[in-house]
């Protein structure tokens, strides 16, 4: 291992990282990152993510270059012309290591165009004919049910010989784009000095979201009983279903889902004074910027994915199948758990919480 580490720096070849999963697992790859280059500091460190994450990646300071993959279709021509332009981006650097924190095919593709000397990656049992011959190293995790997946990706860093405790991933934020959003948040009558909530009801898998009933509920609860305000916060497409609620709602309860980019929205986070939602990347991303979290879970293991430390928490329905690990019951679509789950039970859960941050809080 030693060795390993040794023939990189000697090499001044750059790192590859390649995460091409959801943004969730950006998040949760942020560990490793910051390993790897508090390691190896001479080292340009480059990371390979899916475009809709390509701007969270530029906010990482551990991270000298950003290389992003656009799944968008587009017409022959216009696809050629983007893989040219992608595979001479990869090109573009001189590796002396690459690393695949998935066991897809795209990873491995990207692997094998980089052409690091050392190319390390997950083994794959149920791996295509070729993918795992890609890699001149495979690393066997130990399968535990139980691991927390930012641990798992840190398996990857470990193989190097780093040996230290991961650290919690930190999304650090600039004050320019924190004024920003201030001026977002001005122009949406919140006052952003002042103490407020962001609330994201929606995932990008349904089945991990309460009926829109319960967030209505919840957040009259919490806008009466903290006295603070409300953001919704969402991707583009949910900006509709977002503001079907803000409407129910009492008390003050602004809609900004599809208002901001992914970097707009940890710089929103990061100004929020508690983030509560669903088990989706805001939680993660919110936990990075320092924003105590209140996260939501039906089906999904929270010992696996939810934020760490005494500053969160993590909410979930008392049933003997939970949790089950699956994309709802049966694979359905549609989860029990989290039908059956109480606005009581959530209230109860974060009570400790709104106590704390707000003062003013009252039960309600």
């Amino acid at each position: 291992m030693e060795a390993m580490r040794d023939l990189i720096q000697v090499e001044h070849g750059a790192i590859l990282a390649i995460q091409l999963g959801d943004i969730g697992d950006v998040v949760l790859t942020l560990p490793a990152l910051r390993a790897l280059k508090t390691n190896f500091p001479h080292n340009r460190l480059v990371v390979c993510v899916r475009q809709k994450a390509g701007e969270l990646m530029t906010l990482c300071s551990d991270v000298d270059r950003v290389i992003t993959v656009d799944k968008r279709k587009r017409s022959l021509l216009a696809e050629i012309k983007y893989q040219i332009a992608f595979l001479s981006s990869l090109k573009n650097e001189r590796y002396g290591l690459s690393i695949d924190f998935r066991t897809g095919t795209r990873g491995a593709v990207a692997t094998l165009i980089a052409n690091a000397r050392t190319r390390l990656g997950f083994f794959d049992a149920e791996e295509k004919l070729w993918r795992n011959r890609v890699f001149t190293h495979l690393v066997h995790p130990e399968y535990q049910s139980e691991i927390h997946v930012s641990d798992y990706y840190f398996e990857l860093v470990r193989w190097l010989g780093i040996m230290s405790d991961p650290p919690p991933p930190v999304l650090p934020v600039s004050d320019a784009l924190k004024e920003n959003v201030k001026q977002r948040l001005n122009a949406n009558e919140i006052d952003p000095e002042a103490p407020f909530i962001v609330l994201q009801p929606f995932s990008l898998w349904s089945y991990k979201e309460l009926h829109p009933d319960k967030y209505v509920d919840l957040a009259d609860r919490i806008t009466h009983s903290c006295k603070v305000p409300i953001v919704l916060s969402g991707a583009p497409n949910e900006s509709d279903r977002a503001q079907a609620i803000a409407d129910r709602c009492s008390g003050q309860v602004i809609n900004m889902a599809g208002q901001t980019t992914i970097g707009e929205l940890t710089g929103l986070l990061a100004l929020a004074t508690l983030f509560i939602g669903v088990d989706s990347a805001g939680v993660h991303i919110a936990a990075a910027t320092g924003t105590p979290t209140v996260s939501i879970f039906g089906p999904s293991a929270p010992s696996s994915w939810a934020p760490r430390g005494d500053r969160h928490i993590a909410v979930q329905p008392h049933r003997a199948c939970v949790p089950c690990r699956r994309k709802g019951c049966d694979d359905s679509g549609i989860s029990q758990c989290l039908d059956a789950l109480s606005v009581d039970h959530i209230m109860d859960a974060a009570r400790p919480t709104l106590g704390t941050l707000f003062p003013s809080w009252t039960v309600r």
